[in-house]
Order: C-alpha cells, then sequence, then structure tokens
C-alpha cells in the first residue's frame, strides 16, 4: 500500500512538475511566459552551477550554464544580468554570445521597464559592441545626474555621435573626474587631434602615437588613429593601420566600411568592392549587419547585400534589439525594388515563425507576404493578407507608420489607418506622420472632424510647409469653416517663390464658398480639368457648382453635380449637395434628337 501510495506521489509530483503552468511575466507583458517547476528548477540549479564555474576561472563553461538557465526561465532578470555580468568581466568572444548578449539586454529592458541599473547595464552593452546611439538612448534620460560609470560611456558615445560641442562641455565640467582614466584621455586627445584648436593638434597626435607602445591603451588608440585618418583623407596610411589591426583580429566590421568609403571617395571603387567581398569580418549586431548591408548598396553590390540580409538577419536582427526592425525593413525594401517576390514570401514565412518574432513583426511579416502576392497582381490574396496585417498589434510606432505609408500608397487606406490608428496620438508630434494621417482620412472621407485635427497640427508643426499648408486649407473647406482663412493661406502658396501649383484649386474654391465669384472662375478657366485628379477633382467640380449655382446658371449647376463622385465626400459635403440639389430649379430635359 505505501509502495502505491509513494507511486502516487511521485505520479502526481511529475504531473505539476512538467507543464509550463506558472506565469512568470509581470502582468500585462507579452509575449506571455509560463514556466514548469522544473524549469524553475534547472534554472536555479544552472545558476549555482555557473557560478561556481566562474569562481573556479572556467568562464566559458559558466557562461554557457547562464545561457542555459535563461532559456530555462527567460523571465527572470536577475538570472540575465548575471549572464551581462559575467560575459561583460571575460568578454566572451564569438557572433553567437555577441548577438545573444544584445538580445537579453533588450530583453532585459523589456522586463524591467525603467530600472535605473539595468539601463546602465544594458549601456555598458552597448558599448561594449559600439552601438553609441543606444548608450545615448539609456543615459540621456538621466543625463543630469550620472555617476561616474555612466558619465564615462556617455562621453565615449558622444565622441562616436561627433556630438563636438556636448563632448566638450561635458569634459570641461568633468575633467578632474575624466582625467583619472587614461582611456577617456586618449578619447579626448583623438579630440583635440582632430577637431580642436590648431595648437593642440601636434601634440595630441604624439599622446595617441605614444600610447600604442601601451599593452593596455594600443588597442583603442589604433581605432582612435583610424577614425582621425578617415578625417583627414589619409587613405593609404589607414589601410596600413587597419592591416595591422587585422593581423592582431583587433579589427572591427565598421572600420572595414570606412575603409571602403575612403577608397570608393578617393576614386578606387574597384578595390573597395574587392575589399567588400572578401572582408574578414561578419556582422555581429543588428547594427554592424544593417551598415554592412547599406555599405555593399553603396557600393554597387546589390546581390551581395541581398545575400548578407538573407544569411544573417534570421539570426542577428531579432525584434526588439537595437537596428534589429530597422534591418527587417532594408531587407523588405530590397528585395521589393528588385522584384523578388518569392524571396519576400520566404523571409516573411521565417519572420512569423520565429518565436522572438511572433508578437512584435507578425503584423510586418504578413504586410510582407501580401506586398509579395501584390507584386505577382494576385491583388484578392495581397487584400486579404493586408487585412490580416492590419488587424494585428505593431508596438514599435515608427513600423506602423511605415507599413501604413506603404499600405497608403498602394492604396488599402482603411488598412493602413487600422495600422497607424493606435499610435496617432504618440506621432502627432512628427510631421510626416500628421501628413500621411490627413491623407488617409482624405482618401477614407469618413471623419471631416478628424481630418481637420490633424491637418492643424500639421500646420501648426510646420507653417511654412506648403503641403501642410494646403491640407489645413483643404480641410477648413470641406469641414465648411473660414473659408475666407483657407483663401489667405493659399494666395500665399500661390504667391510664394516658387508657387505650389496645387494650392490653385484650393484657393479657387475658396473664393467661391467666399462668393468671390469671378475670382475663382478665372483661377478655375486657368486649370485644365484633366489635370486634375484625386481630392482636388471634387474640388474643382464643386467651385464650378457654387459659382453656377449663385450666378443663376442651374443647367450647368445640374452638370457639375453629374461629374461629382458622392462616394468620395465627406457626409458633410454630400448633406451641403442635397441642400444645392434642392435649391436648384428643376434639371431642363434634353432635346431629343426626333425634335
Amino acid at each position: 500500500m505505501r509502495v502505491l501510495v509513494a507511486l502516487g506521489v511521485v505520479v502526481l509530483l511529475a504531473l505539476l512538475s512538467l507543464p509550463k503552468l506558472w506565469l512568470a511575466t509581470p502582468d500585462g507583458f507579452r509575449p506571455v511566459v509560463r514556466v514548469s517547476l522544473l524549469d524553475l528548477a534547472q534554472a536555479w540549479s544552472l545558476d549555482r552551477a555557473a557560478q561556481r564555474l566562474a569562481a573556479a576561472g572556467q568562464h566559458r563553461d559558466a557562461q554557457q550554464r547562464w545561457q542555459a538557465a535563461v532559456g530555462n526561465n527567460p523571465a527572470n532578470a536577475q538570472l540575465i544580468r548575471n549572464t551581462l555580468e559575467h560575459f561583460l568581466s571575460r568578454s566572451t568572444t564569438g557572433s553567437q554570445p555577441a548577438i545573444e548578449m544584445v538580445l537579453h539586454t533588450g530583453w532585459l529592458l523589456r522586463l524591467t521597464e525603467t530600472n535605473r541599473a539595468d539601463r546602465t547595464l544594458a549601456a555598458r552593452i552597448y558599448d561594449h559592441f559600439a552601438i553609441p546611439d543606444m548608450v545615448s538612448a539609456m543615459i540621456e534620460p538621466v543625463v543630469d545626474n550620472l555617476s561616474p560609470l555612466e558619465d564615462a560611456l556617455y562621453l565615449k558615445a558622444l565622441f562616436a555621435e561627433a556630438q563636438w560641442s556636448e563632448f566638450t562641455t561635458r569634459w570641461d565640467r568633468r575633467q578632474a573626474q575624466f582625467a583619472q582614466d587614461p582611456e577617456l584621455r586618449l578619447y579626448h586627445a583623438a579630440y583635440l587631434a582632430g577637431w580642436g584648436p590648431p595648437g593642440s593638434v601636434t601634440d595630441s597626435r604624439q599622446q595617441l602615437e605614444d600610447a600604442t607602445a601601451d599593452p593596455q591603451l594600443r588597442t583603442t588608440a589604433r581605432r582612435l588613429r583610424l577614425i582621425l585618418l578617415a578625417k583627414t583623407l589619409e587613405v593609404e596610411a589607414y589601410g596600413t593601420l587597419l592591416t595591422q589591426l587585422v593581423a592582431e583580429q583587433a579589427d572591427e566590421l565598421m572600420q572595414h566600411l570606412a575603409y571602403w568609403r575612403l577608397l570608393t571617395d578617393a576614386g578606387q571603387k574597384a578595390e573597395a568592392q574587392q575589399l567588400a567581398r572578401t572582408c574578414p569580418r561578419q556582422p555581429r549586431t543588428p547594427l554592424e549587419l544593417f551598415q554592412l548591408a547599406s555599405a555593399h548598396l553603396g557600393l554597387g553590390l546589390t546581390e551581395e547585400a541581398l545575400e548578407t540580409l538573407r544569411r544573417y538577419a534570421r539570426e542577428l536582427a531579432g525584434p526588439g534589439v537595437p537596428w534589429g526592425t530597422r534591418t527587417w525593413q532594408l531587407y523588405t525594401d530590397l528585395l521589393i525594388t528588385q522584384r523578388r517576390w518569392d524571396q519576400l514570401r520566404a523571409a516573411a514565412y521565417d519572420l512569423r515563425v520565429w518565436d522572438r518574432a511572433r508578437d512584435i513583426l507578425a503584423g510586418y511579416s504578413l504586410y510582407m507576404e501580401g506586398r509579395a502576392e501584390f507584386g505577382l497582381d494576385h491583388f484578392g490574396q495581397a487584400a486579404t493578407l493586408f487585412d490580416r496585417a492590419a488587424a494585428r498589434a505593431y508596438p514599435d510606432p515608427e513600423v506602423a507608420l511605415e507599413v501604413a505609408a506603404n499600405l497608403h500608397g498602394l492604396k488599402y487606406p482603411r488598412a493602413a489607418w487600422k495600422v497607424l490608428r493606435p499610435h496617432a496620438i504618440h506621432l502627432r508630434t512628427a510631421l510626416t506622420a500628421c501628413l500621411l494621417m490627413v491623407e488617409i482620412q482624405l482618401a477614407l472621407a469618413e471623419d471631416a472632424s478628424l481630418l481637420l485635427q490633424f491637418a492643424q497640427t500639421a500646420y501648426d508643426l510646420a507653417p511654412e510647409d506648403p503641403v501642410a499648408v494646403n491640407h489645413y486649407a483643404s480641410a477648413l473647406l470641406i469641414n465648411q469653416q473660414t473659408p475666407e482663412e483657407a483663401a489667405r493661406l493659399t494666395r500665399a502658396l500661390l504667391e510664394a517663390q516658387p508657387p505650389f501649383p496645387p494650392a490653385a484649386v484650393t484657393h479657387a474654391l475658396a473664393l467661391a464658398l467666399s462668393r468671390r465669384l469671378q475670382e475663382a472662375e478665372l483661377f478655375l478657366d486657368a486649370i485644365p480639368p484633366a489635370a486634375v485628379t484625386g481630392v482636388a477633382k471634387s474640388f474643382f467640380h464643386l467651385a464650378w457648382l457654387e459659382i453656377h449655382a449663385r450666378s443663376g446658371q442651374p443647367q450647368l449647376a445640374w452638370a457639375d453635380l453629374d461629374q461629382l463622385a458622392q462616394q468620395k465626400l465627406f457626409p458633410n459635403q454630400v448633406r451641403w449637395l442635397e441642400t444645392q440639389r434642392a435649391q436648384l430649379p428643376p434639371r431642363r430635359a434634353e432635346p431629343s434628337a426626333d425634335s
């Protein structure tokens, strides 16, 4: 009996420990991560083993154990911190640890949101992999209250991004602190040698040269010297120093890319192309992959760019990590440009079945597949896929903006608006986004007040932009508000140097609705009807209708009504037309052929 009870307990424990029943991620977090008791036990055991191995100096084995521990319980932030901290302390080499660390960093930031210590840890990782824009992104929210470590990371990022004014300001403010760090002194010397006062150049160059004799500073000094040689266009010297770094395996991919640009600018494009085809360095991060593919394109090596993206995008460009999404966007745009529809479908499928991408870029992958079907003239399948893409979430507003712009350009404004609508409030500070939202609303012709809202926001952002001004004037007229103001705005566009011709039809309608009929007629007579399309076509016939109705020409007004496509008008415009139709005298019958 006891044996049966014990066996039952074992079975029960097994049943409880194997299923992934326990929610490991915070409430509302996507994707949801569930773990089993066995997962938790294995993660704990692997973490303990990794700590013992690290203490014994067996760092590669320790790193593997921590990687496995994170695999068992990916929602445990402390396990991720242990992995990242150990990596930074020992700088495990190889492309796979590199991308794993970048992916872990992005995942940790999502788990802990704005945790200050984790953001600093992330900045250290991004600094290690030379992603300066992300170092700045981690540090700038607290830039006025930085620790010495954060200060040092930020100063190096400012140098890498050529933010010289802020670099010198921060150096002067913290000179006593920074001068204690030999590496930061080299960064300052490099700045003085390349961008400082003329009297500081010689001594600063010599300081960099002397540092190459120090084993601790040699690599940093040589990398900084490469930046200076690129600035002064010393192609031969750059190539010689880069060759030395290659021989010591201390070179970086970005240094090769800079050399190709120097050669191309010096008229040696063929040599640059040959070096690009035989580059000894592979990309380690999404940023490096993006830059490498872009460099290939800049050299006219389209096939090499495509092959680079095909080979590495699935491995490196994880969504939610810096430059990961932009890399997939580059890949998609290139496949579309080259009309590689089968490859685009294959890439879409790869992205959609990838666990890392499923909750972030699933909608984008459906758009990719739909774009491939559209390119193959399978318009029914494309429409279905675009509708499915529009129904998915787009956590990244920039991705939503790109997809919406493309869908609108392909004449799918409803799908475009579904993609963009959740981000509309957050994107209202960007002129490009506001103008796109105006154009989508014009295409949908459903909500005049929403159109005016976006058009006014765009105008407030850029009151000198002719497209924004004309859209605002058009929105005022569609909403039947202040035609005099619309006339003033469009008059300024037509009198500008150079003038903005699309404003002519808008101006004519504004004049007609302001009862300035003769002026409106002069403008309309100068516009060939065949040259007017889209929203302007409706404005053209609306202006003539107003002129003919108010000048006692009802039969011409009826002809204007016949020219108007009501399905392209907003509901309030349709109601206005019904009022106009009711006020016109009956249509005169056309004489028959017999009479």
